[in-house]
């Protein structure tokens, strides 16, 4: 499949890249009809924020001839807190159930973002990196969960087509910016 490899980051090299990628497809730095079309990330990470996220599970990441095509960030709930454009997710993770159960009493992680690169997208990059990311985490984790802008068409679908579900929305009043929060069970195949 055009030599794409899904594997997790581990050099240096990895988070640079990954950094390259998010810079490229921040909401900041492309057109409305891309965000629209293609999609967008929202958070920009420092190198140091990228690694300390990266412990203790690694991030997923697509390479194509040795360069990052794509990745899918692992973090664990206490993360939410190191980053700020991911403070008001937490707190309101902290409130929700998940099928009448709080969403804290399952065994949970957060995957922070995804993005693939515009010259492998339609390749089934994304899904072979949530495929890898659910099998990978499914020993040690229930569920995943994350967030996704409501204006965020292009993901919302994608994340659909994966088996995520919407489970709660919110408007974070500050940004007005409207969320979805959902979630893919990691036993269900």
């Amino acid at each position: 499949m055009d030599n794409i490899i899904i594997t997790i980051a581990s050099e240096e090299i990895d988070f640079d890249q990954i950094l390259e990628l998010q810079l490229i497809n921040h909401k900041s730095n492309i057109s409305q009809y891309q965000a629209l079309n293609e999609g967008f990330v929202t958070v920009r990470h420092t190198k140091d924020v990228l690694k300390a996220i990266s412990k203790p599970y690694g991030h997923v990441i697509a390479k194509k001839d040795n360069r990052v095509v794509g990745y899918a960030l692992v973090m664990m709930p206490n993360h939410t807190s190191i980053i700020p454009e991911l403070e008001m997710m937490g707190q309101v993770l902290a409130e929700l159930n998940y099928l009448d159960k709080p969403v804290l009493d399952y065994r949970f992680m957060i995957m922070g973002q995804i993005c693939v690169a515009a010259e492998v997208r339609g390749k089934g990059v994304f899904d072979r990196m949530y495929e890898y990311m659910k099998n990978y985490l499914k020993v040690d984790f229930d569920i995943i969960v994350t967030e996704i802008a409501e204006r965020n068409q292009k993901s919302m679908k994608a994340h659909q087509r994966c088996g995520f579900t919407v489970f709660h929305t919110y408007l974070e009043e500050e940004i007005d910016e409207l969320w979805n929060m959902v979630v893919l069970n990691t036993s269900i195949s």
